[in-house]
């Protein structure tokens, strides 16, 4: 009875179908797995750029404040290289954070002067900070006293 060619065909086809099964299980397991992966590293990059957009706007804000308000001598602190527009200033920077030419900006900083009657010892400035694919990762105002203001 068990040696009959009808019962061999059998379990080979129910061999089959367990392999199958298991492969379908083993791909949706893969698919979750690579998902997660997938996801942990836009993460860990957001984080990064997050980061990175954090430091370079901690650093030219207080630039900005010691040098009380001047935009262009505040780059020139920094090594940055400063491309002066209608009341702003574009800074370009590498993925290490040191300035670097527009066609090879990982970073993007603009500070923009702002004209305000109600603060006339002051000087404010909106301070952004691009990716290189043109999102804003930051976005902040900074003030800086005029230098021989007391």
């Amino acid at each position: 009875m068990g040696n009959h060619p009808e019962s061999h065909r059998s379990r080979a086809t129910l061999f089959l179908m367990e392999q199958l099964v298991v492969i379908g299980i083993f791909a949706i397991c893969a698919a979750t797995c690579v998902r997660i992966f997938v996801g942990s590293y836009l993460m860990a990059t957001e984080s990064r750029d997050l980061k990175n957009a954090i430091i370079l706007a901690e650093n030219i804000s207080e630039c900005f404040k010691a040098v009380g308000g001047d935009a262009e001598q505040a780059a020139s602190l920094l090594g940055a290289v400063a491309l002066a527009g209608d009341r702003e200033i574009r800074l370009y920077f590498d993925a290490t954070l040191a300035p670097c030419p527009p066609a090879t900006a990982s970073y993007l900083v603009v500070l923009q002067e702002e004209t305000r009657a109600d603060t006339p010892y002051t000087k404010v400035a909106t301070l952004t900070v691009y990716k290189n694919d043109g999102s804003v990762l930051i976005f902040f105002p900074v003030a800086a006293r005029l230098k021989g203001v007391s």
